[in-house]
């Protein structure tokens, strides 16, 4: 197998975050690609993520965020975004992971 280092490219850490829970989620509905609100505990979930997102990547500042454009993952990367000082209006929000 040819490493990334050998080609050239340098090392790249992709954390996935996975958005708070949503109305759909707590209804007990399938949701597929329909978009839907956090709900509270949505919120509170998404909280979480920036402390354990800075213990995993002491170099926090250097994160590039992406995000779907469905609101549920975008309020979670805004909650994200504030909680480690972040301009979310950097982030990439048009992406799709199929």
């Amino acid at each position: 197998s040819t490493s990334l280092s050998r080609i050239g490219a340098s090392s790249i850490i992709l954390y996935l975050l996975l958005n708070g829970e949503i109305v759909y989620n707590a209804a007990y509905c399938f949701q597929g690609q329909n978009d839907s609100h956090l709900t509270k505990e949505g919120a509170q979930q998404a909280l979480a993520n920036p402390q354990k997102l800075s213990q995993l990547a002491p170099n926090i500042d250097q994160i590039r965020f992406t995000s779907s454009p469905l609101e549920c993952t975008l309020a979670t990367s805004k909650i994200i975004c504030n909680a480690i000082g972040y301009d979310f209006t950097n982030t990439h929000t048009k992406a799709w992971i199929m």
